[in-house]
């Protein structure tokens, strides 16, 4: 009877250690997994929210493959590459036979520079030389009424296995 006994306290106990363990092991996923979330969240969309918090305007804009442009009625000038920096290909992508568009968000400060870049789409292989790539290139600055503006686009990016 003394070993029954120590043998249900003891599965009790061990019952109790395993409940609370699995209550921190899920606490501490549902913590990564937040964590995740901020982290899924790209360098674009930190930089958008932190000017809307300083109230400064981002135009959005047409960066490439691009007619005369107009906002509010009023004539973009500038806005073309200075110069479009192509990816290299990866060469763990070649290897995989990665291939596609990769389509890069990018906001365009006031002098022409990338000052931030982010993938929206496209093979994971291939995503990091993209906005890596999109970083490196220039714009001429995008100018309304005689103003230079920050400017959010898109830059395509294609990759083929030759």
């Amino acid at each position: 009877m003394k070993h029954a006994t120590k043998f249900v306290i003891a599965t009790a106990l061990f019952s109790l250690s395993l409940m609370s363990f699995m209550g921190i092991s899920q606490t501490i996923a549902y913590g990564q997994e937040q964590t995740a979330k901020k982290e899924a969240t790209g360098e674009v969309d930190r930089l958008i929210a932190e000017l809307n918090k300083k109230q400064e305007t981002v135009v959005k804009a047409c960066l490439e493959h691009c007619d005369s442009q107009k906002h509010d009625n009023q004539e973009i000038t500038g806005g073309e590459f200075d110069e479009r920096v192509e990816p290299d290909y990866p060469p763990i992508a070649r290897a995989a036979h990665a291939s596609g568009n990769v389509v890069v968000l990018v906001i365009v400060d006031e002098e022409g520079k990338v000052i931030a870049a982010q993938s929206l789409s496209g093979h994971p292989l291939l995503q990091a030389a993209s906005v890596r790539a999109a970083r490196a290139s220039t714009f001429h600055p995008y100018v309304i009424n005689g103003q230079p503006v920050k400017v959010r686009g898109t830059i395509n990016y294609r990759f083929l296995i030759p």
